[in-house]
């Protein structure tokens, strides 16, 4: 079952949420999505540039998770959001009877996926600047799928969305009781340490990354502060970088490329869940822009078992944040028009909490 999607209204900068029919956690049933699936999408740009999607899957006893954080533009994104989930069910299909592991026809299930968004996006792009058209080589997206089925979690993080598991302990936050964050990705953008060393690695180019700002803002090539997504085809063929006399004119030529510099490939992992996982929070960069593993939790924690306020206290949270940095009220900053002056204080903000109760067989 796909869940009912409710964007933001451009002209509406209030939020908007979704929640499957009913909210009563003890009625889930094992790798079905009823019920377990609540979602905030909240706009910055004009127009939104985030998507999501929750799917029951057809060839696999499972289900799908995906926040999807477009820029230069939402096409990438949209289209992400409409076909990953449709090849991942068709390769899914392709491997019935093969002598592979359950593991291993997922991941190559999640690759073929996101091979074949890349593709079918790249002969848009390639079509259109044959015909002198260029602005599709400048389109792209972050995109964070999240597959349950039976006991495991399959995380494929492509850019810097995130998720993190929340897990019900007793004893935790000083004997009181509450959930632990685990963190379920990594850190996908030039900004990493870990991202740097392995760019200087690969690629023999002095200005691979560059930082501005001192290092609160890095890009690879100065252009792009993910290392993962998916379009961005400027930062991946020569081709859109060496002008001809029947090509366009390239306003953001990379001189001497060597790349591709952006890898779309996700990074995927695979975990087993515990006895007392509970929460699954997926969401684009601009709700952990405002927030951290704990302050979730906390909020988790005071809205236990009702994922609509889990989600109201997420998204308040983040504002109060945003608004105390950008040193304005709550109220004033809710005030601000989409676009650039609203991007400028926060970015489009998506989040998705799914609730795992009953998931993991005993």
């Amino acid at each position: 079952m796909k869940s009912k999607v409710a964007f933001c209204r451009q002209e509406d900068p209030k939020y908007k949420s979704q929640e499957q029919e009913g909210i009563d956690s003890e009625g889930l049933t094992r790798n079905s999505i009823k019920n377990r699936v609540s979602i905030i999408s909240y706009a910055a740009n004009n127009p939104i540039e985030d998507r999501f999607n929750a799917i029951q899957l057809k060839n696999l006893d499972g289900f799908l998770v995906e926040v999807l954080d477009g820029h230069g533009g939402f096409q990438v994104a949209e289209y992400a959001s409409k076909k990953l989930h449709i090849y991942f069910d068709e390769r899914i299909k392709q491997l019935e009877g093969k002598s592979l592991s359950e593991d291993d026809k997922i991941i190559e299930s999640i690759n073929f996926a996101f091979t074949s968004v890349e593709s079918d996006f790249y002969k848009l792009a390639k079509d259109s600047f044959d015909s002198g058209n260029i602005s599709y080589l400048y389109v792209g997206a972050c995109v964070l799928v999240i597959i349950i089925h039976n006991n495991k979690l399959y995380v494929a993080q492509c850019g810097d969305s995130k998720a993190k598991l929340f897990r019900k302990e007793e004893s935790y936050s000083s004997g009181s009781g509450g959930y632990k964050p685990i963190k379920l990705t990594q850190t996908l953008n030039a900004g990493s340490k870990k991202e740097q060393m392995r760019l200087k690695a690969e690629y023999s180019d002095d200005d691979i990354y560059i930082c501005k700002r001192g290092d609160k803002a890095c890009y690879v090539k100065g252009r792009l502060q993910p290392t993962r997504s998916i379009g961005d085809f400027y930062l991946k063929h020569r081709e859109f970088n060496s002008e001809t006399e029947s090509s366009p004119s390239l306003r953001r030529k990379i001189k001497n490329f060597n790349g591709p510099y952006i890898k779309y490939l996700p990074m995927i992992q695979v975990y087993e869940l515990d006895k007392d996982d509970r929460y699954v929070v997926l969401a684009t960069d601009g709700l952990w822009d405002e927030l951290d593993g704990r302050d979730v939790a906390n909020v988790i924690k005071e809205n236990d078992g009702d994922k609509g306020k889990i989600l109201d206290g997420l998204f308040h949270s983040a504002m109060y944040h945003a608004a105390r940095i950008a040193g304005m009220s709550y109220e004033d900053l809710l005030k601000v028009p989409l676009g650039r002056n609203r991007r400028s204080l926060h970015d489009d903000i998506t989040v998705m909490v799914v609730d795992l109760k009953n998931q993991r067989s005993v």
